[in-house]
């Protein structure tokens, strides 16, 4: 699982997902390299995608066209989160995977990364009143 860095350029991400020329295509959208089947298009999981920060990121990258982008939600059910994200985005929104995920769960965030070619980490948690290492632990 590759992760988007600070300093990682569109380009260098873009090059790092290029289809090499060996590759066989099929039918249902998977290619085969080494003996290996992998989706045509990398995946992206956005963390915390109904956040301000989030909901940006998985625009951009669902403008792009050239990602499967997966956004990490609480919950799926919960309108006044998902609601604004769906106006925000328009008809992308149901080119938007969402995935229930804790950031205090290790193992549900694990779950929502499984597949990811890259993981872009933006949820954090923000309540002012809260001790700050109860603000940083869900955010690194």
């Amino acid at each position: 699982m590759g992760q988007i860095g600070c300093c990682e350029s569109a380009e260098q991400i873009e090059q790092q997902s290029r289809e090499p020329a060996s590759a066989l295509s099929r039918k249902d959208g998977a290619d085969i390299y080494n003996n290996r089947m992998v989706e045509t298009q990398p995946i992206v999981t956005i963390t915390g995608v109904t956040g301000f920060v989030g909901s940006h990121v998985a625009a951009t990258f669902l403008k792009d066209g050239k990602y499967k982008v997966r956004g990490t939600v609480r919950s799926k059910t919960n309108d006044a989160k998902i609601g604004p994200l769906k106006a925000g985005l328009g008809d992308l929104f149901d080119e938007l995977e969402l995935v229930e995920a804790d950031l205090l769960d290790e193992a549900s965030i694990i779950k929502a990364c499984e597949g990811s070619t890259y993981v872009v980490h933006v949820a954090s948690p923000f309540a002012p009143q809260l001790p700050e290492d109860e603000l940083v632990k869900p955010a690194v």
